[in-house]
């Protein structure tokens, strides 16, 4: 079972001096009914590979419990602190726990076809996304994805329609997209053309090695 500190990590908007305080919840069934508000819309649903109801994501709340368990994925609710206070000597927030609000899901699965690959999947709802709320909770959840020793990669799709998280994807430092796939990479040729099939939507694929993810953290210090 994977273990992971609660911890946050926080963005501060220089122009109107508010703060986010970045937090990765655990995923409950009592939060639900604020992901499913969040998630049901035109512009979120259409890129989540999974029905988007209130049965499908309590099922998966309750997945979740299980795949961590064994060490075969992860799911978190990403929550959102928002804080007038900010502590310039520590880079971090004061009294982060004030006005929370949830943001959206985030978490990693272990497909049989890999043997030492993950698959993330982060979905945010419309009024958070870009403010650098992605790039953190993935630096979080990585953390706790790489913390198994089995996994040396994580992966995720992203469609080619979807301009806005494509554009987020290439962002991130230690990220690298792959324009083509290797022959001798052949379960993931064969996972990209099964997500495809599977959306009907052409997607683009970044991955992030364990390596590369741990030398972009000491750069960074972080």
């Amino acid at each position: 079972m994977m273990e992971h500190p609660e911890k946050e990590a926080c963005i501060q908007n220089q122009q109107t001096d508010q703060t986010l305080a970045v937090r990765l919840l655990p995923f409950q069934r009592k939060l639900v009914a604020a992901l499913l508000k969040l998630l049901d819309s035109p512009q979120v649903a259409p890129y989540i590979d999974m029905p988007v109801n209130e049965k499908s994501l309590t099922e998966l709340a309750e997945h979740s419990t299980v795949l961590e368990h064994f060490g075969l994925g992860a799911y978190r609710v990403i929550g959102v602190h928002h804080s007038k206070t900010f502590d310039h000597t520590r880079n971090a927030c004061l009294d982060p726990r004030s006005f929370l609000q949830i943001a959206g899901l985030i978490g990693f699965t272990r497909p049989e076809v890999f043997e030492d690959t993950a698959v993330l999947g982060t979905w945010l709802g419309e009024s958070f996304q870009g403010k650098g709320i992605n790039s953190l909770a993935k630096r979080d959840m990585l953390q706790l994805a790489f913390a198994n020793p089995d996994i040396t990669r994580v992966i995720w799709m992203v469609e080619q329609t979807n301009i806005r998280a494509i554009r987020a994807s290439r962002k991130l430092p230690y990220t690298i997209e792959t324009e083509t796939i290797a022959e001798q990479d052949q379960p993931l040729w064969r996972y990209k053309k099964w997500y495809e099939f599977k959306t009907g939507l052409s997607v683009a694929v970044f991955q992030v090695t364990r390596a590369a993810f741990f030398a972009d953290t000491i750069k960074s210090g972080r």
